[in-house]
């Protein structure tokens, strides 16, 4: 019997490395991608909605786009449906007498509620549930989900001696050129900026320069030239296979050697892996108020007050710098991050929900475990065993910006300088 497959792509954006790709094609005979869209959904628990940013969108539209193009070469098929669009989905499947589904781990609670929506609903086909972008194929964890580590050190204990090994050769199989003609898309390859090529030139570009040696010193700056690995966009939206860059960074160390720098990157890589297993544990608690914990976080909303925390016009010269480079580009540092979101929790006293859901708009390398879950430490609702992390705003601007550098350049950008 002719044997038609459906690979699901979500965040999950490149033809190179990905092994869960490759694997599935060779064991079909005719094979279509259905690219997953969220953007008409912003989460779970989202309280504050509000339009994604425009930064955020066209990146992901310029992403989807390449993808698309370079599979379309192909002559694969091609259909591109929101994942909260059960009946198209459905429709999808029966009109292409689609036989196999699949579909890589991810983390995202509401791809994982679509997955068992189609299982239910679609009993005669086969769905396979493949690995993910992720160092750990969940049978290799020493722990089941109901025993989670409470903590990112027990974690990072139990996975200590498992083995990290994985083929990066993976292509795609040569498949018969007739293969289910869903979109016609054969627009030229446009240059993405965290397309696979992007992802691929700036992994090169990263680990052939020595920034990899100083990394532990840069990591908490908040703005300058290769302070951070920059893999956070890239990693989000699936164009690198995180395998390829643990791969290229024990490369750079048996040639510079191993750094307490060396090994702060592959610590980073850990905590990302951590949050991965921690949103896939807990579900649908990655969204509430009160996390995994029994405290009560402010739960407060004053929609003026979150206004100014949006827009950058609170008391905070820094927070106020911190929140205009996210609304312009898109990006900010991890210690930035900390910044901003303790000063939401601690100094206003808004439920941290609020921050994590604007985040979730307006961050171009948004991760649904990633920034929820951070955003639950902070908090004091997760992983960390502290119970929440309250910065002072007065002593960070002294570490981060003594000289007023970076505040000036973001207010004064914007017009909104005071005197620093």
């Amino acid at each position: 019997m002719m044997r038609t497959g459906i690979f699901f792509i979500y965040k999950n954006f490149r033809l190179v490395n990905n092994n869960a790709l490759s694997i599935f094609a060779a064991n079909v005979d005719r094979l279509l991608i259905c690219v997953l869209r969220d953007e008409t959904r912003y989460s779970t628990q989202c309280l504050a909605r509000r339009k994604t940013s425009d930064v955020v969108l066209n990146a992901h539209v310029d992403v989807e786009r390449e993808f698309v193009a370079r599979f379309a070469q192909l002559n694969h098929g091609v259909a591109q449906l929101s994942m909260f669009y059960l009946p198209a989905l459905l429709s999808l499947l029966h009109e292409h007498a689609v036989t196999d589904c699949a579909l890589p781990f991810h983390p995202s609670y509401d791809l994982s509620r679509m997955w068992l929506s189609l299982r239910e609903k679609c009993q005669n086909m086969r769905f396979h549930s493949l690995p993910g972008n992720t160092l750990f194929q969940e049978y290799e964890l020493p722990f089941k989900s109901d025993s989670f580590p409470k903590t990112f050190s027990d974690f990072r204990r139990k996975v200590n001696d498992i083995t990290i090994a994985e083929n990066l050769t993976s292509q795609l199989p040569d498949l018969p050129r007739s293969v289910l003609p869903v979109c016609s898309d054969r627009h030229p390859v446009v240059k993405a900026k965290h397309g696979e090529s992007a992802a691929a030139q700036h992994l090169l570009d990263y680990f052939c320069s020595r920034h990899p040696s100083h990394y532990k010193e840069t990591r908490n700056q908040l703005s300058g030239e290769w302070f951070s690995t920059g893999f956070s966009p890239f990693l989000a939206l699936g164009t690198v296979n995180v395998h390829e860059i643990l791969s290229r960074l024990q490369e750079y160390q048996l040639v510079y050697g191993q750094t307490d720098s060396t090994e702060w990157i592959y610590f980073e890589l850990l905590w990302r892996e951590y949050f991965y297993w921690y949103a896939k544990a807990h579900g649908i608690k990655l969204f509430l108020r009160r996390g995994l914990n029994s405290i009560n976080p402010p739960s407060s909303f004053y929609a003026p007050t979150f206004k100014t925390w949006c827009e950058g016009k609170t008391e905070s010269d820094l927070v106020n710098a911190i929140m205009k480079e996210l609304n312009t580009t898109g990006w900010i540092s991890n210690r930035a991050r900390q910044i901003t979101a303790s000063y939401l929790v601690n100094e206003l006293g808004i439920d941290w929900r609020h921050g994590a859901a604007y985040f979730e708009q307006t961050l171009i390398d948004y991760d649904v475990a990633i920034n929820w879950g951070n955003w639950q430490y902070i908090a004091g609702v997760g992983a960390d065993p502290r119970g929440g992390r309250h910065f002072n705003i007065d002593k960070q601007t002294q570490l981060y910006d003594e000289l007023g550098h970076y505040r000036r350049q973001w207010l004064k950008e914007h017009n909104t300088e005071r005197s620093l």
